[in-house]
């Protein structure tokens, strides 16, 4: 500890269920026992913290894991990292209840199957269309999120033309519900508990998780600047080892309703704690007045090799964002993602890691053992809700 370069660290997050580990971290004494002096930031727009961290007003942040892989494409600056994943999943898509109710109309599979609502949808929407209407509106996060990727993928899969029939705008994760409330948009792609709330208030019909679209990617990631991570090597692996603890702590469900309790009393996330309680045990609501869907994988933070930056995900999103034109293509994207940094701060608390960076992605329809590190390591579902796999080493 006495050999850390910094021990003062300003860290970011936005207000969400997946920011956990971070405060498990601090609320639970993990920094101060790596000798770190942490001050969590609420930034209220991913674009804020990615900014903040370019400029070095932030050292850390929570972060949608798609935004450093961005940074190393094109002619981006390269400003970012991500040596740590902080959790799999934990994002929901809604649409308001009066256009689920076409919907559910249309094709009653859709209350069911995110593939039946989607081509509801397309059909509805250029049913729209051709009497002179206008497009659907979705709103996501952010560009460089799985949330704009989600929901491009999703309606593409119901042949839906994004520009045409539909169009995502930026909305930020708190303001979501409101926007669908007050009739601006007609759906949504955010991450818990917004979702749930707009559910819990009557205001959306979710029609499918990030776990039913492609289960157990990576969905945030802690990411520091590249100039940060290069001059405080101890200082960034002390705050890793933090946080691969908190983590650990997060994941069982036996310490979610203490989570929940961390993140609702504490100022973290500001809505009511039953929502929040649901939608960390995985007992989440489709419909207003609904029995609860089950589901322990609903958002992961350390089970699966959760905390692993692996680089085939990497080389998916940004596949992804070039090829929906977000992101120019070319770069040195899989450097954003720094898989070592992550091993060594695993192995010196004693934690299992994989020996390598990348794995067959989407390619497991069942759990499975991970051989290929320190000890085998048990792995969860991993498929797409359209059967579609990543490009073999893609980007």
């Amino acid at each position: 500890m006495s050999s850390l370069e910094r021990r003062s660290l300003r860290v970011g997050y936005t207000s969400l269920c997946d920011c956990a580990p971070l405060v498990a971290a601090f609320e639970l004494g993990l920094f101060a026992e790596h000798g770190l002096d942490v001050r969590l930031e609420r930034q209220t727009a991913w674009s804020t913290s990615r900014d903040l961290l370019r400029i070095g007003a932030l050292d850390a942040a929570h972060m949608l894991a798609p935004a450093p892989v961005a940074s190393w494409m094109g002619a981006g600056d390269r400003a970012l990292i991500a040596p740590m994943a902080m959790s799999l999943n934990g994002n929901t898509i809604a649409l308001s209840m009066a256009l689920f109710a076409e919907v559910e109309a249309h094709d009653p599979e859709a209350a069911h199957d995110p593939l039946a609502a989607a081509r509801a949808l397309a059909a509805l929407a250029k049913q729209r269309i051709a009497a002179g209407g206008r497009p659907l509106l979705f709103a996501a996060v952010f560009p460089e999120s799985n949330h704009h990727l989600d929901l491009r993928r999703w309606l593409a899969a119901g042949g839906l033309r994004i520009g045409v029939e539909a169009r995502i705008g930026t909305v930020p994760p708190v303001e979501v519900e409101h926007f669908l409330e007050r009739g601006l948009i007609d759906g949504f792609c955010v991450g818990e508990p917004w979702g749930s709330l707009a559910v819990s208030r009557g205001a959306g019909r979710i029609v499918a998780s990030s776990y039913d679209l492609w289960s157990n990617r990576i969905e945030k990631v802690l990411a520091v600047g590249s100039q940060f991570a290069a001059e405080n090597p101890r200082t960034c692996e002390a705050l890793l080892q933090a946080m691969i603890r908190a983590a650990q702590w997060a994941d069982p469900p036996e310490n979610r309703t203490a989570l929940a309790s961390l993140l609702v009393h504490g100022g973290y996330v500001d809505a009511p704690i039953e929502v929040v309680r649901r939608s960390l045990t995985g007992r989440v609501p489709y419909a207003p007045d609904s029995t609860p869907r089950l589901n322990p994988d609903f958002l992961v933070f350390h089970r699966y090799a959760a905390n692993f930056p692996w680089r085939s995900q990497a080389a998916w999103f940004a596949q992804a964002l070039a090829e929906a034109g977000l992101v120019q293509s070319g770069g040195a994207p899989l450097s954003a993602f720094r898989p070592a940094l992550y091993a060594r701060a695993a192995e010196s608390i004693g934690a299992p890691y994989p020996l390598v960076d990348v794995k067959s992605e989407a390619a497991h329809a069942t759990p499975w053992i991970f051989e290929q590190a320190t000890s085998p390591i048990q792995m969860g579902r991993e498929a797409a809700f359209d059967g579609a796999t990543p490009t073999e080493g893609a980007a």
